[in-house]
């Protein structure tokens, strides 16, 4: 009885000790269950920030594809572009959508957001100029300088030799200061340099006529050079004669000038000046100046901003590449690259002209070459129809493009085009390729890529690229770049008549890369029949806009930011 007592007091002393034990097993649940709440919350929040962030990147992608649209297709050149007013491409787009911030108006991507495009250069080309002039060779065929024969060129010429007690030196003395600002101007205008007339002693006569030669080097990608040519003659009071006085290279409008100001009539004054003969021991200076405009931009930094549901953003930067083609004018309409050029003008009359259609006062050689036995072989042949070709054939050096001076330099650019199968381009190998198939006269534009020998009829346009013999059989007219690198070059078999013409430049570059290192073959240029069709230099300005549809436009980087 005792005992049992004791069990019922030792049990009435746990009364209510369940309550405790239930409130926390409660409490932890609760926790337990307000924690998977906020998970299950936070996971759906997260994966609704993902697919929001995730639409604003596509929209961002959306607007990158877009200006690549519209610089492609709709021949936008980067100088509009980067100077537009928003610079937004606003211009060639449509646009129905403003940002959050209200400052940019942009696209609607599936009513959601859309994207805000924004265009800058990222190598300030249209707010400064830089370049340099000197009569150097870099090429090694001594093409820069003065000549008399116009055919073997030197920084200094002297008469009646360089070691006379008594004798006349001209050299070119250049003003290379820069880079030159624009600060708001469409142009600057800046010195050149001058030619300088020096006697050592007495002096000596110049007996006759002198050729100049003024490498005018623009700070641009590929080195794009303008050789300034002209003469000195003695026999008209040291009279100066420029063959051209315009140019235009990488976008850039250049101007040769007589006085600091650029004032007009720019012709003909520019060639009615002369340098005084100076007396004993002195000398005597011809300064001229240059107006310049700025440079096309070879590439765009482009900004596209994507906006997504909840206020998502994302901003992709990427790199805009003109050209897989270098932006550098033909050195002649007619190039044969290559020693000992063999040249075969037929029967007919076929004409060559240097001037550029678009503007007759940029002009280069007609026929162009790399030494001086080519140049004979090229003047030796029969031409008619006088002035043809115009301006005569000449050897050219310091103007060829980085890719034509050496046969590694071609061999990658030719591998560059193979690799390139824009819309619109073709592969052929030995084969006869009819209108439609090579290219757009109309636009320029295409890309063809020959194999092998090539045989083309009809009209065509862009880049026309031929590792073999290029054939063209009757009338052909064609507007852009032709390249042939070939051992057996380009025959013409029946020539056409004045309206069929080959509108641009021209390249016979024929090479070998064994043994190594590589060289240059015999160029090889003939006509077979009558005829009386164009070959007519370019500047290939409309190309360089975007006339290459899918090897234009293309982007180099891109990146998150």
């Amino acid at each position: 009885m005792k005992h049992k007592q004791s069990a019922i007091f030792r049990f009435s002393h746990q009364q209510g000790a369940a309550l405790p034990m239930v409130l926390l097993v409660t409490f932890l649940l609760v926790t337990a269950s307000i924690a998977m709440l906020s998970a299950a919350t936070a996971n759906s929040r997260n994966g609704t920030d993902v697919v929001s962030e995730t639409k604003a990147y596509y929209a961002a992608e959306s607007g990158i594809q877009s200006a690549i649209n519209i610089l492609r297709n709709q021949n936008v050149n980067y100088k509009d572009a980067v100077n537009a007013i928003p610079p937004n491409l606003s211009t060639w787009r449509s646009t129905n959508w403003t940002a959050p911030d209200g400052s940019t108006a942009g696209l609607s991507v599936g009513g959601e957001g859309g994207y805000t495009l924004k265009v800058t250069d990222p190598d300030n080309s249209q707010t400064q100029i830089a370049f340099t002039t000197d009569t150097s060779d870099t090429v090694g065929n001594a093409s820069s300088g003065f000549s008399v024969t116009a055919t073997t060129f030197a920084p200094k010429l002297s008469f009646p030799n360089p070691t006379a007690a008594d004798r006349t030196e001209i050299t070119w003395v250049p003003d290379n200061q820069g880079p030159h600002v624009f600060g708001g101007s469409p142009d600057v205008k800046v010195s050149l340099g001058s030619f300088k007339i020096e006697n050592i002693g007495n002096g000596s006569a110049i007996p006759s006529k002198v050729f100049f030669r003024v490498n005018f080097r623009l700070d641009a990608p590929d080195n794009p050079t303008w050789v300034i040519k002209g003469t000195i003659d003695p026999a008209a009071s040291n009279r100066i004669v420029f063959q051209s006085y315009l140019y235009a290279m990488v976008g850039s409008d250049i101007t040769l000038c007589s006085t600091s100001n650029c004032a007009t009539p720019i012709s003909p004054n520019i060639n009615l000046q002369t340098i005084t003969a100076p007396v004993a021991n002195a000398s005597s200076t011809k300064q001229f100046w240059v107006q310049l405009t700025p440079k096309q931009p070879q590439r765009l930094l482009l900004e596209s901003e994507g906006f997504g549901p909840n206020g998502s953003r994302k901003k992709l930067q990427a790199f805009i590449n003109k050209s897989f083609f270098p932006l550098v004018p033909p050195a002649a309409g007619l190039l044969m690259n290559g020693p000992n050029a063999y040249f075969d003008n037929g029967n007919g009359r076929p004409h060559y002209d240097g001037c550029d259609p678009a503007d007759p006062a940029v002009c280069v050689p007609a026929i162009g070459t790399t030494d001086a036995t080519g140049l004979a072989n090229i003047n030796g042949a029969t031409f008619k129809d006088p002035p043809n070709p115009n301006p005569p054939p000449a050897i050219v050096g310091e103007d060829l493009p980085e890719w034509q001076r050496t046969p590694e330099a071609m061999d990658q650019q030719i591998s560059q085009w193979r690799n390139v199968t824009p819309t619109g381009s073709r592969y052929a190998n030995n084969a006869t390729i009819n209108t439609g198939g090579f290219g757009d006269f109309a636009t320029g534009k295409g890309l063809t890529f020959c194999e092998g020998n090539c045989t083309i009829q009809g009209n065509g346009g862009g880049i026309l690229v031929v590792k073999g013999k290029l054939t063209t059989f009757g009338g052909v007219s064609f507007r852009g770049y032709i390249v042939v690198v070939g051992a057996d070059g380009i025959l013409r078999n029946g020539n056409g008549g004045p309206d069929d013409q080959i509108i641009g430049g021209v390249i016979v570059s024929p090479y070998t890369l064994t043994p190594s290192p590589g060289h240059w073959l015999q160029p090889r240029f003939s006509v077979n029949g009558g005829g009386s069709s164009y070959i007519k230099y370019s500047s290939l300005e409309y190309l360089f806009d975007g006339g290459i549809t899918g090897t234009t436009n293309f982007v180099s980087g891109i990146v998150e930011k």
